[in-house]
Parts: structure tokens; sequence; C-alpha cells
């Protein structure tokens, strides 16, 4: 099963290429971007009810902090942090306090729309998931800009690392029958129009978690979609804003195997995130 899970999502990742912007951080969804070479950004992230890979829950905020560095013109690097604060003791559903994440990705454009029509680039990366699971990932991307206007795509897969026994034990919150999926499969799309030259404002959607549709069992309880209005305002010099708030609406209602929720994710939902970033040129 884990073998043809594999192959499905390379099969998924080689067909349906993924997201990316042009080279501005317009999107708070969309990873990949490439920055003029030698810039550095650095960000500050808050979010409420959702995070990259299952619910967080209404009694949570998340905030982190990222950095992108872009080597060259074909070549970025991007870290983050976080923290999840919970505003309520959540003991009715189980929720445990797994408060900290980390992250780093490494891109390389492979095609540039400059000679080659698209943005194409690929991204390995590492996620030190908040319920302390060590997650390999891997993004393509693609993306297209005709002057003011700009459409990106996204596939991300993740394939969690199984915690040994030992792990387990030394876990003292870790239930040692959470199972997570052999893969989770993320897919996104965006688009944008620059109104002026200091403003965008477009649409994101994602869909989490794609592999609900076909597995009985589902790590985070199914599949889910995320959509909403995206903005991005450039404020002074080189210091930027960005927005986005969406409904997170339950697909199907698998059977979760990651923590102690019996029951499927509320059928529809709200997120919100702001991002507050400087680009060091």
């Amino acid at each position: 099963m884990r073998i043809r899970i594999l192959v499905l999502a390379a099969l998924v990742i080689a067909s349906f290429a993924v997201l990316a912007f042009a080279d501005d951080p317009f999107y708070l969804y969309q990873r990949g971007a490439f920055g003029a070479s030698g810039n550095i950004s650095l960000e500050s992230e808050t979010a409420y009810g959702n995070r990259e890979t299952m619910l967080l829950g209404a009694d949570v905020v998340e905030q982190g902090i990222r950095v992108r560095i872009s080597g060259t013109d074909w070549l970025s690097f991007e870290g983050w942090g976080g923290t999840a604060f919970h505003t309520t003791n959540n003991t009715e559903t189980g929720a445990r306090s797994r408060d900290t994440a980390a992250s780093g990705d490494v891109y390389a454009r492979l095609l540039n729309q400059d000679g080659q029509y698209v943005n194409l680039s690929l991204g390995l990366g590492y996620l030190y998931d908040y319920d302390q699971t060590s997650i390999p990932r891997v993004r393509v991307t693609i993306s297209r800009s005709w002057r003011d206007l700009d459409v990106t795509f996204g596939t991300v897969a993740e394939l969690p690392i199984k915690k040994t026994a030992s792990e387990a034990a030394r876990d003292s919150d870790a239930d040692s029958d959470d199972e997570h999926d052999p893969v989770d499969l993320i897919f996104s799309a965006a688009c944008s129009y620059g109104i002026t030259d200091w403003a965008r404002v477009g649409v994101e959607s994602v869909l989490e978690d794609a592999e609900g549709f076909w597995e009985r069992d589902e790590a985070e309880g199914g599949a889910k979609m995320i959509l909403g209005p995206t903005a991005f305002f450039s404020v002074y010099d080189n210091l930027y804003l960005r927005f986005n708030a969406g409904s997170v609406i339950a697909l199907t209602s698998n059977t979760p195997t990651v923590g102690t929720t019996t029951t499927a994710p509320n059928r529809v939902g709200f997120l919100g995130r702001m991002a507050v970033g400087y680009t060091f040129r």
C-alpha cells in the first residue's frame, strides 16, 4: 500500500506541477518564491485556526518567523519556526500542547518564463511538526505572470516518518497508537491582480489531505478545502503586508488516526493569516 501511494504521489507531482509566486511574495499559502539575487526577506506571521498540515482549532493562535534567502535567480532557501498558543484548556477534545514547530526548504528554479514561458521550480524540505513528527516534503511549483496578473498552482507531498517505540516512550504526551498517513497530499491554486503599484488583491485555495478521498482512515480526519481572498500591500520602501481570510470546508469524514479526537472536523470553519515582512536588498 505504501509503495502504491508513493508512486501515486510521484505521478501527481510530475503531472500537476505546483505553486510559486513570480518574484515577490504575493501569497500566504503558495511557497517557493524567488526574489532578486542576494535579497533576504524576514517575516512575522500570525495565523488563527489553521496550519500547514491540519486544523489547529478555534482556541489556537500561531505565531511564526520566516526568513527567505535568495542566493541566486535560480536558488533560494526558506526557514521557518512557529509556536501555537492555546487560549483555553481544551480537555474535552484531548488537544495536546505540542506548541513548537520548525521547517527548512531549498528551492531550485528549473524553468523561467522569460525563456520557457512558465516559472517552474522544485523544492525539497523538512518539517518538524507540532505533533513532534519529522516530515520530509517535496514541492513542485509552476506560475506565470502577465503584467499585473499572476496565476499560480501548487502540489506538496509530505512523508511523515513514523516514530520508533523508544521515541514514543520518551514523549510523555504521545499516543503510541497514533498513525500518520504514509503521504499527505496538498494541492493549491491562487491568482492575484495588481490594482496599483503598491497593492495586489486575489484569491487563494488549498485542498489539504487529498488522500482522504480514497483512504478510509485519514490522520487529520479527512480532506479539507480552504478558500478565501488574499491581499498584498507594499507599505513603505521594502516593508510589506499580506492578508488572507478563508473558509475551511470539510469534504470527507474519515476516521482520524492522530490524537485522541474521535469525531471528524467541523463541516465549516474559519481561518485568518497575516504576515508583516521586510526585504533587505
